[in-house]
Order: structure tokens, then sequence, then C-alpha cells
């Protein structure tokens, strides 16, 4: 079983692949297809986060100010989304380059502070156990 912190990184990696396709798209329909992806994938990432790896942060006492950016991050994309979800042409592409660019830093900050913290904090099995908590919130997400 993948560690909790291998699987976010997929995430990452594979949102960042999907807005790259999204803004590289000619396509109005394929980039739409690409736009609906990624924020299907992004609540499921955020139902995971909240489900599974903001409590075992908590729970190892990691930094409270670091814990308390990523969920203003986390409704900073949460509002976007549903942001994006109203709009179409030019300001919808203008609104996903804003996502885009809130997903980035939120993604920086989780990749270069909050799982080096959680990988110095929990105790062997704590993160293969996140690992089985994220796949089973996913299963439930659809």
């Amino acid at each position: 079983m993948p560690d909790g912190i291998a699987l976010l990184e997929a995430d990452h990696r594979l949102v960042e692949a999907l807005f790259a396709t999204a803004v590289d798209e000619r396509d109005p329909v394929a980039a739409g297809i690409a736009i609906a992806r990624i924020a299907d994938l992004l609540r499921t990432h955020d139902d995971v986060e909240h489900a599974a790896l903001y409590p075992l942060a908590v729970a190892l006492g990691l930094e409270r100010d670091l814990l308390v950016r990523s969920f203003a991050a986390h409704a900073a994309v949460q509002d976007q989304l549903q942001l994006v979800a109203t709009l179409e042409g030019p300001a919808l592409l203008s609104a996903v380059d804003a996502l885009h660019a809130l997903v980035a830093r939120h993604v920086e900050e989780e990749e270069q502070q909050l799982f080096p913290a959680l990988r110095t904090a929990a105790e062997p099995g704590m993160l293969d156990e996140l690992g089985a908590r994220i796949l089973r919130t996913r299963q439930r997400a659809g």
C-alpha cells in the first residue's frame, strides 16, 4: 500500500497535467471536459484531505498556522470552483487560470512544508494508514 503522502502527490501531478491539457486544448469541448475533470478531482481531493490528512496533522500537533493556511487555501479553491462552474468563453479561461494559480500555491506549500512535517512527526505505519483512509474516502466519494 502506498503511503498517503505519495497518493496525494500523485493527485497533484494528475491535476497539473489536466491543467496543462485544458490550457493547451484548442477544441472547446475537449477543454471543457478537462476542466470538468479538474473540478471533480479537486472536489474529491478536498474531501480526502479533510477526512484523512488534516485529522492526522492535527493529531500529530503540526503547526497551527500551517493548517489554518491549508484550510483557507481549500476554501479559496472551492470558491473558485463555484465561479468556474458559472462561466463560459474567455471569462471561463480567466477563471481557470486563477484556479490553477490557487492550486499551484497550495500544492507548493503542502509539498514543501506540510508533507515533510508529517513525515517527520508520523510514527511507523501512520502514513500507510493514511493511505488506506484516503483510498476508503475515495471509494465513498464514487
